[in-house]
């Protein structure tokens, strides 16, 4: 998380994410340049996937945001992907 890295080809986005003990996720948002790209339902304490970018053509800025069931919301620090 807050980090930058260079990619020739499609990034591959791996996530995982735990909620607080009592706690349910109630889904992931991927975000690609402050739009949503991914939207991933769970409803359970923990997840964890990992996709490949196939639109990946140009710098990009990753994010994730993680909603629980109560409302309660965690954000990642952003993931700047340079192409090479």
């Amino acid at each position: 998380m807050g980090s930058e890295i260079t990619a020739r080809r499609s990034p591959r986005i791996k996530v995982s994410a735990t909620a607080p003990e009592g706690k349910t996720i109630e889904k992931v948002i991927v975000q690609k340049d402050g739009k949503r790209f991914w939207i991933v339902p769970v409803d359970a304490n923990s997840v964890h996937f990992s996709e490949a970018d196939d639109n990946y053509s140009q710098d990009t800025i990753y994010a994730v945001k993680v909603i629980l069931t109560n409302g309660e919301r965690a954000w990642s620090s952003p993931i700047w992907v340079d192409k090479r």
